[in-house]
């Protein structure tokens, strides 16, 4: 029989180790290894006039929310009346503690970079119609599951 204070002992143990492996798991979260959601915090628009203007998801025609799922090479936006579109992870790279995911979508490219501890995020989207550059900058946070 096992005593309660090498029973305590092996318990403490445990717990320890599991205590130090949770940041390492945590700091995997936004590695691509699981999808997530993102949500915009702030939205600009910017063309060749040198003028950024504040936007909301309504007034660019963008998701609320993204579906990040790098396994499946695709981003799924969730709009405000909740219809979907889904777009294709053309490339997906890793450097200094980011995630970095690009592609192609119609006319427009985008990249996204995500802090693969944090999940901050940083999106940038650009277009050019009829001699007319256009750029989008939204930041933002993404979350668990």
């Amino acid at each position: 029989m096992m005593s309660f204070r090498r029973l305590l002992c092996r318990g403490l143990q445990t717990a320890l180790a599991l205590a130090l492996s949770m940041p390492a798991a945590v700091a995997a979260t936004f590695d691509g290894s699981n999808a997530f959601t993102c949500t915009a915090i702030t939205l600009s628009s910017c063309g060749l006039d040198q003028v950024c203007r504040g936007e909301t998801p309504d007034t660019l025609n963008a998701p609320r929310f993204l579906r990040v799922d790098v396994a499946d090479k695709t981003i799924t936006g969730t709009y405000s009346d909740q219809h979907e579109k889904a777009t294709s992870i053309a490339f997906v790279g890793h450097g200094d503690g980011q995630m970095l995911l690009g592609g192609i979508d119609g006319a427009m490219t985008w990249h996204v970079s995500i802090a693969e501890e944090t999940g901050a995020m940083a999106l940038t989207a650009t277009r050019v119609v009829e001699n007319a550059q256009f750029a989008i900058v939204v930041l933002g946070a993404c979350t668990r599951g």
